[in-house]
Formats: C-alpha cells, sequence, structure tokens
C-alpha cells in the first residue's frame, strides 16, 4: 500500500485520520482518541 497523503482533523474529540493513495482513493480510514495518538507504537 502505497500512501501519498494523510490528513487528520485534530479539533476534534477524536481524531479522524484518512490515508489517501496516488489517485485520491481513501486507503485508509480510522478514528482514533487522544491516547492513542500520543502513544501509538
Amino acid at each position: 500500500m502505497l500512501v501519498a497523503s494523510i490528513g487528520i482533523d485534530l479539533g476534534k474529540i477524536t481524531f479522524p485520520l484518512v490515508a489517501l493513495g496516488k489517485r485520491n482513493k481513501v486507503l485508509v480510514r480510522k478514528k482514533f482518541s487522544r491516547a492513542q495518538l500520543l502513544y501509538a507504537d
């Protein structure tokens, strides 16, 4: 999976993250809490 760009909305309680491929196709769409983002492995 080749990720071309990543977007994250930091203005909420949970943080939606989207990873796009070369042709702007959504490859990954996930929601994270603050703790999950801070301590992700």
